[in-house]
């Protein structure tokens, strides 16, 4: 069991490495004091349950070539999310913005990856990623 749970954090890291190593590739956003607060992300495909307990949706991202990105899979890794079978990522929850909570989620998992202990809410809003997103 102990080489099972090793199997899957090493897979988390490896695509938190490969989506920050994307994450590079992309304008950062500023805020109005010019703090950099990460990346945006670009959410499509956005599908709720019909219980409206879950959301379905692609993420990607806009390289500074302009090139749009799909990162759906590796933000479902990181995240420890589910990766369905028609390649969008499920997260569950109801009666808060999904897709801000994402964003804000997967911050706090690349911090916790990375090995800090702790964090506060500046790490999770002046992250990796952009706490605002755009819709595709």
């Amino acid at each position: 069991m102990e080489k099972m749970k090793k199997n899957a954090e090493e897979e988390k890291r490896e695509a938190m490495t490969r989506l920050l190593d994307i994450l590079k590739q992309c304008k950062n956003e500023k805020d109005y004091n010019g703090n950099k607060k990460g990346v945006k992300l670009t959410f499509s495909n956005l599908k709720a349950s019909s219980s409206g307990m879950s959301r379905k949706f692609n993420i990607h991202v806009i390289t500074k070539k302009g090139e749009l990105l799909n990162i759906t899979y590796l933000i479902s890794k990181v995240m420890g999310e589910t990766f369905t079978s028609d390649g969008l990522m499920r997260v569950y929850g109801c009666g808060m913005d999904m897709l801000f909570n994402t964003c804000y989620e997967l911050n706090c998992a690349i911090y916790r990856l990375k090995g800090h202990k702790k964090y506060n809410h500046d790490i999770a809003y002046h992250g990796f990623v952009d706490t605002s997103y755009n819709l595709l």
